[in-house]
């Protein structure tokens, strides 16, 4: 028996001819947790944080981890880039506010070795936050993490923290910094739910910023 929260996931067990006798579709297991988000106050008190030292409009990132290895299209480089943009961003704009919900944060410091200058000085801010906790799992909500938030930003290759988010009720954007251009979300949402790259997701969120829309 396999669970899953969309027929497409059945379908792709299907195509790679899984031996599964039945498919049980649960729809997304986490929704029933936004309630529980919303009476403990967590993302209040990180919004909160944020607004104190000066932020005024906060983005959220959802990280996919990465991974140097021939079969993962996410290297540790790669995962730098994507931090070295945001963080620079962060330092360019005295208004912004950062927070993360890297998805292994055991690791993410030792991944991101190569700006460790650039993580401090971000940091130091005061108006950049990452979620990390001790286990591989943690204690966080991607959604309690999006409540904080203005906007969230998530990765293609894996976008189920930015679903949750969007179900959560905060707008959510997808880049493709990997190169996924035959994902179907590009036919529908290009420049719109998912951008090509860094500098076009930035123009986008900064005209949201100064006309938000639904």
């Amino acid at each position: 028996v396999q669970f899953v929260f969309s027929p497409l996931f059945e379908r792709l067990w299907r195509d790679l001819e899984a031996p599964i006798g039945r498919y049980v579709r649960t729809g997304f297991v986490y929704d029933s947790a936004f309630q529980k988000i919303h009476d403990r106050n967590h993302a209040g008190e990180i919004r909160a944080q944020l607004l104190e030292r000066g932020a005024r409009f906060i983005v959220c990132f959802f990280d996919e981890n990465s991974l140097n290895r021939w079969d993962i299209t996410a290297s540790d480089d790669m995962a730098a880039d994507d931090y070295e943009y945001l963080l620079k961003w962060l330092l360019s704009e005295p208004t912004l506010g950062i927070v993360v919900k890297p998805k292994k944060s055991t690791t993410l410091f030792h991944r991101l070795s190569r700006i460790a200058d650039l993580l401090d000085e971000a940091r130091q801010t005061g108006r950049c936050l990452f979620l990390t906790s001790e286990t591989l799992v943690g204690g966080v909500f991607p959604a309690e993490t999006a409540l904080a938030s203005d906007v969230c930003i998530g990765k293609l290759e894996g976008a189920t923290a930015a679903l949750e988010a969007r179900l959560a009720g905060v707008p959510t954007v997808l880049v493709d910094v990997e190169g996924f251009r035959s994902h179907p979300f590009h036919a529908w949402g290009r420049g719109r739910v998912v951008f090509d790259d860094w500098p076009t997701l930035r123009r986008a969120l900064e005209q949201f910023r100064a006309a938000p829309t639904a």
